[in-house]
């Protein structure tokens, strides 16, 4: 998500202001958008990280597909999961 909304004002820039694209996308503004885009990635991660491993699981481990997604690890628990999700 975060790397869409720098691909999306990169766009903007390049169409609605082609001639001050230079100057609106220059290196500095390149660093903070891929930084931003790392730091709020990063933190999404940590914070679905932090609202799983409080969960309890029961039951079968088995997960319905090969990638282990957090709605799939949702549908292990033995609680309601609304709030967290």
């Amino acid at each position: 998500m975060f790397l869409l909304l720098a691909m999306a004002y990169d766009r903007y820039v390049a169409i609605c202001k082609p001639l001050r694209y230079t100057v609106l996308v220059n290196r500095t503004v390149c660093h903070v958008l891929v930084g931003a885009s790392w730091g709020g990635g990063f933190l999404h991660g940590i914070i679905v990280f932090a609202l799983t491993i409080k969960l309890p699981f029961c039951g079968l481990s088995i997960l319905d597909s090969f990638f282990c997604d957090v709605r799939q690890l949702a549908k292990l628990t033995c609680t309601n999961t609304q709030w967290n999700f």
